[in-house]
């Protein structure tokens, strides 16, 4: 690919490409650099938490087609493994419950101190 000669142009072009922070940092462009940088996170966070929502979604479909109680709280446990869906799980929470005081529920066999 021929790089353009305007170097805001340049940073574009690696975002459309999709380009990682180290490529957008090596543009000789302080200001457009920095505003590259903001849109290659934001588009990070944006893709993380799609797949976070997706597992939760798939979860949640599993969970609704079983009939057996046990089966499901197994599943969930088996699910709260998952490091996407707990981080998922967390911010969905977090974010339906802002403003509502929480209380932090310690969960058998977790290892002590260990957070979500």
């Amino acid at each position: 690919m021929s790089t353009p000669a305007d170097p805001a142009l340049t940073l574009l072009t690696l975002l459309a490409s999709g380009a990682s922070a180290a490529e957008l940092s090596a543009v000789d462009a302080p200001e457009a650099r920095a505003l590259a940088l903001r849109v290659r996170a934001a588009f990070d966070t944006r893709r993380r938490r799609e797949a976070e929502l997706s597992a939760l979604v798939d979860t949640a479909r599993d969970l609704a087609s079983m009939r057996d109680p046990a089966g499901v709280l197994d599943a969930i446990a088996r699910a709260y493994d998952n490091p996407t869906i707990r981080r998922g799980v967390v911010r969905t929470l977090g974010s339906a419950l802002a403003g509502s005081s929480l209380r932090e529920v310690p969960i058998p066999g977790a290892p002590e101190g260990q957070r979500p």
